[in-house]
């Protein structure tokens, strides 16, 4: 599981890091939205945790640039300027959790099992429903290819 975190405040990085250290995750680390929004175009990400406000592409613009090159891609977004029409926002936006700072160590990581949680049935049930297609794919190929003219089988 590859997590990247894009938070312009080194302090808020540092103590990221200490949060995630002792998890069973590869967190990745940026400073701006920019560079997050590089990384994940060339880098397999699983889960996006950003901050809002950051100078350059700010995390809404980054949430919005996610959402167009890949939907299923989950972002957390985080801030200390929070209102309830920001996270009404951020939401529509696409954004699968939203994180006010300060937070305490476990509930970041609690946000972010969540979101791990929900990435991983939406991957199951793409599975499921690819597998599922198949078998009635090899069905109706297997059942319209039966040639014959006697009274059962008609």
């Amino acid at each position: 599981m590859r997590i990247l975190i894009a938070d312009d405040d080194p302090n808020a990085r540092m103590l990221l890091e200490v949060y995630t250290r002792d998890q069973p995750w590869d967190v990745e680390f940026c400073a701006d939205g920019q560079q997050a929004l590089e990384r994940i175009r060339t880098a397999d990400i699983d889960i996006v945790v950003s901050d809002i406000r950051m100078p350059g592409l700010s995390g809404d613009e980054l949430l919005k640039h996610i959402k167009q090159e890949r939907p299923e891609l989950p972002v957390v977004l985080m801030t200390a300027h929070t209102s309830t029409d920001d996270v009404v926002e951020m939401m529509k936006l696409g954004a699968d959790d939203y994180i006010s700072k300060p937070f305490e160590k476990d509930s970041f990581l609690h946000r972010i099992r969540k979101s791990i949680e929900g990435m991983e049935r939406r991957r199951e049930n793409a599975r499921l429903r690819g597998e599922l297609e198949q078998l009635r794919d090899r069905d109706h190929a297997a059942t319209s290819q039966i040639i014959g003219n006697s009274s059962s089988l008609r």
